[in-house]
């Protein structure tokens, strides 16, 4: 099967991206400090929408932006490898593998480039994709990007409390709405009939970085397209 991104490099590249952000000045934050949260969150979830997840209570987990990105890395990875790797090997019929592996480096390229700018920037994600890149039986994590969160909270003066848990409450939507009754995350895995690509990544995308999520969005259609195979003539 065709390898289309050189993940190592893309890794490389975005911590890079990723160790030229300032880290903030003072201040820290950690995962114990949101299990209230998470409880109060999950709470007014249910009572504004109606879901409760399946998978019990969300464990919140703070991280700093070189495990986002070595989280995303993984979860991308375990996304599109299978998915577009069949569709490659149709587009890249007769190529040599000299210029499949440039590609692949190209792209690893781009794609650390974007996830290092992404993780300076990010406040939280819930990671739909986390127990299929393991290979756990997990379903879900919920990320939340300690250090850009503490950015923010000294740039704009947010309340410490009302902020975090503004972004929480967002996290813990997106949670609820994969993993309550009749949205289970087992609906949409990958396999014989694989669902759309776009739709996976979107479901996937962070909650900060509108522009770059489209640009995400609109590589996947690119894609998409470029990658498909023709019809018989």
């Amino acid at each position: 099967m065709t390898v289309l991104v050189d993940w190592e490099r893309a890794q490389r590249v975005a911590l890079k991206v990723a160790s030229r952000h300032p880290q903030p000045e003072h201040g820290t934050i950690g995962s114990a400090e949101f299990e209230s949260v998470t409880c109060v969150g999950e709470d007014r979830v249910e009572a504004t929408t109606g879901l409760r997840s399946l998978q019990g209570r969300a464990e919140v987990q703070v991280i700093g932006r070189a495990d986002w990105i070595r989280a995303n890395i993984a979860s991308l990875r375990s996304l599109l490898d299978p998915v577009m790797g069949n569709w490659a090997d149709a587009a890249h019929h007769g190529r040599s593998a000299r210029v499949s592996a440039v590609t692949a480096q190209v792209a690893g390229v781009e794609i650390g480039l974007m996830l290092g700018w992404m993780s300076a920037r990010v406040l939280g994600q819930y990671d739909l994709l986390y127990g299929e890149a393991d290979g756990s039986s997990d379903e879900g994590a919920v990320y939340l990007v300690g250090p850009n969160m503490l950015a923010l909270e000294h740039k704009f003066g947010f309340p410490p409390d009302e902020f975090r848990l503004w972004v929480t409450l967002h996290e813990l939507t997106h949670r609820a709405q994969f993993t309550a009754p009749s949205r289970s995350p087992s609906r949409i895995r990958l396999g014989s009939s694989a669902p759309s690509a776009t739709r996976c990544a979107t479901a996937t995308l962070p909650s900060s970085g509108c522009a770059t999520a489209e640009s995400l969005r609109w590589s996947l259609r690119r894609s998409n397209r470029r990658c498909s195979p023709r019809p018989p003539g």
